[in-house]
């Protein structure tokens, strides 16, 4: 004889409003599609903004496929300065970086993706062996290496990046490299 606690797990199975669509048909409704595209859509994010990274490498870098993975109006944002790149200073500015830091890396420690955003957590390292532009003068190369936590927060509309915000720490580089009362950006 079943009991009442087998009745109530017996008549959940059974079909319910919340697992039908229109249709009429269980389980198979859009509601069971739409997590499965936002894990495709957000694996897909992942692996764009993966990519992003290696033109962006010292040794393999790629200045106008890293460029082109932004949309018209997209940017790029560096927090400590406050300084705002769009088109070709995108460009620029990593390129900038990387002959400063000819085997410039950013190794990826964490990957966070909601909807249509990428929060991504590096390390930046490289050795110091070219001039490195700063907003105070030019800085020699100095030889020495550096591994500076950063955060890179990207928002991505119609497969494009419409914004990159980076979160860096000038300060740190700047004691890596032994540099005293300069500006780093």
């Amino acid at each position: 004889m079943p009991n009442a606690q087998q009745n109530q797990s017996q008549s959940s199975q059974k079909a319910s409003p919340s697992n039908q669509d229109n249709s009429g048909k269980v389980g198979f409704g859009n509601d069971k599609a739409k997590p499965i595209a936002e894990k495709n859509a957000m694996l897909d994010h992942e692996k764009f903004i993966r990519k992003l990274y290696t033109y962006g490498e010292g040794d393999q870098m790629d200045v106008e496929k890293f460029v082109s993975m932004f949309s018209d109006e997209g940017y790029m944002l560096d927090m400590a300065s406050g300084t705002k790149f769009r088109g070709k200073a995108i460009g620029d500015s990593i390129a900038g970086l990387a002959s400063a830091f000819p085997d410039l890396h950013r190794e990826l420690l964490s990957i966070y993706v909601a909807e249509n955003v990428v929060v991504v957590e590096i390390a930046i390292r490289g050795t110091h062996k070219g001039e490195l532009a700063l907003a105070s003068g030019t800085l020699a190369p100095t030889g020495k290496t550096i591994d500076v936590p950063t955060c890179d927060v990207y928002h991505l509309e119609g497969g494009k990046i419409i914004s990159f915000h980076c979160y860096n720490l000038p300060s740190v580089m700047q004691q890596q490299l032994g540099v005293k009362n300069m500006k780093l950006s």
